[in-house]
């Protein structure tokens, strides 16, 4: 269970006084990564601080909609938080369940609201003003899945939502060009290719009424492929292209694929779930493909959905790269490695806790208790691994020796390096002091979910990503 990020901050502050940072790169290519946030409306800090590690440089979320002249307080403190990370928004713009038609009384309301939204986040934007490095929003994406029309549809919805993206469109592209004198990405909203009306349908009978008029830029799509995997993802990417290029206004649209991801539990509507090693391998032949497609198919973006698991009954739930517990999955190691997450120079540590357990800690990843007991009076052995995660050799309450790998965690075959004696390294003489002197005996001060101190007459073992 991590702890709070006072604590996370705390011992880093602490491994600063022997000078040891971690510094996390975005990926060189135009390809940009993202995740999309957990749809629980948790806390940004915390969200984006685990984006941040991911490497992910784009991150997914609806602005809230505070209509025309409303309070910008949450967005504000959303695009800051991401800001202060170096993390780029990609919003969606959205009020309600259903898209705007011109006899709605909210309208009018809407085209001032986007207005609002651009000339407050956009290129030159009035949020910016006075702000080092901005990360302005370059990418609005109008209505999420738009083409699940729900049981009782309106007539002609695709016609509808056209006719919707045009109006918004042409105001997005207003206000951009007002305050910074150039046009931005104004996305068609992405198109469910799982369920709801097919991708062929819906582009056709919305480009009738200008959905892909010059002002839309790109198609935002959401991929899903339960059943036929990354072939199945591949193919579905591959025929949307190619339906837009067979568009005399699509062949230049981009395609951003803003949800893409497989569940390891909960309904799903076709196919089944996977096991977390699946989901993984999953990421990583998606994103490879993706990877190679990216300049011939004009794919600008992919964002996995989602960062962090939110349970319930449904798939939606249960496709994080980090558990609700906090522990992380090994489609997160796999994310990282995609995304060109910088991993050198990432802190490890292990140790048994008075708790008999083995405990392990990272500078990117918090604590996490592993459950697995250990012979009392041991000490285990880590080994951090080039791409990500640890493996921590250990001896079990019989005294055989086991291997636990943070990357899967699962227990493994081999066993880690062995560590430099405490005395002669001030890494795992700081943590050691760390952890015994400063972590505190009670959770009182609400400072952590759980507690633990290093057991007696143990040494911590700490390695560093090479």
């Amino acid at each position: 269970m991590r702890p709070t990020h006072i604590h996370r901050r705390s011992l880093l502050a602490a491994l600063l006084a022997v000078g040891l940072l971690l510094a996390t790169a975005a990926p060189a290519s135009a390809l940009t990564f993202g995740l999309n946030w957990d749809g629980n409306n948790s806390p940004s800090e915390e969200l984006l601080d685990d984006a941040l590690a991911s490497g992910a440089t784009v991150w997914h979320q609806p602005l809230e909609y505070n209509g025309p002249g409303g309070d910008w307080t949450n967005n504000d403190k959303l695009v800051e938080e991401a800001w202060a990370r170096g993390i780029t928004i990609l919003p969606t713009l959205q009020t309600g369940e259903l898209f705007l038609v011109p006899t709605d009384p909210e309208w009018e309301g809407w085209s001032t609201w986007v207005r609002e939204a651009v000339e407050r986040y956009g290129v030159n934007g009035t949020f910016w003003e006075g702000k080092v490095n901005p990360t302005p929003i370059t990418a609005w994406e109008v209505w999420n899945e738009p083409n699940i029309v729900g049981a009782e549809p309106r007539p002609a919805e695709a016609e509808n939502y056209g006719a919707f993206l045009n109006y918004s469109a042409e105001t997005i592209q207003a206000a951009a060009m007002a305050k910074a004198g150039a046009p931005t990405n104004v996305l068609f909203g992405s198109i469910n290719t799982q369920v709801g009306e097919t991708y062929e349908a819906f582009l056709g009978g919305a480009a009738a009424t200008g959905g892909l008029s010059p002002n839309v830029t790109g198609v935002a799509i959401h991929p899903y492929a339960f059943a036929a995997g990354a072939e199945g993802m591949a193919a579905v990417v591959t025929g949307v292209r190619e339906y837009l290029d067979a568009l005399p206004e699509g062949a230049n649209k981009s395609l951003w694929i803003t949800e893409v991801g497989w569940p390891t539990h909960g309904h799903v509507p076709a196919g089944a779930t996977v096991s977390g090693e699946g989901a993984a391998t999953l990421l990583d032949e998606s994103f490879e493909w993706i990877k190679a497609n990216a300049e011939a198919d004009k794919i600008e973006n992919v964002d996995w959905y989602n960062l962090r698991d939110f349970g319930g009954t449904t798939w939606d739930g249960w496709s994080g790269l980090i558990a609700e517990d906090g522990t992380y999955h090994p489609a997160w190691y796999a994310f990282q490695e995609q995304a060109g997450a910088e991993t050198s120079g990432d802190r490890w540590a292990a140790f048994q806790a008075d708790t008999g357990t083995l405990w392990i800690y990272s500078t990117t990843r918090g604590y996490q208790d592993t459950g697995l007991p250990m012979l009392p009076g041991s000490s285990p052995t880590i080994a951090a691994q080039p791409g990500g995660g640890a493996l921590v050799s250990f001896q079990n309450p019989d005294g055989s020796t086991s291997t636990y790998s943070t990357r899967t965690g699962t227990l493994v075959a081999g066993l880690a390096t062995e560590p430099e004696p405490t005395t002669e390294n001030p890494l795992a003489a700081a943590f050691k002091a760390y952890i015994s002197a400063i972590w505190p005996t009670s959770d009182a001060g609400g400072a952590f979910e759980t507690t633990a101190h290093l057991a007696p007459g143990t040494e911590p073992s700490v390695a560093t990503v090479p």
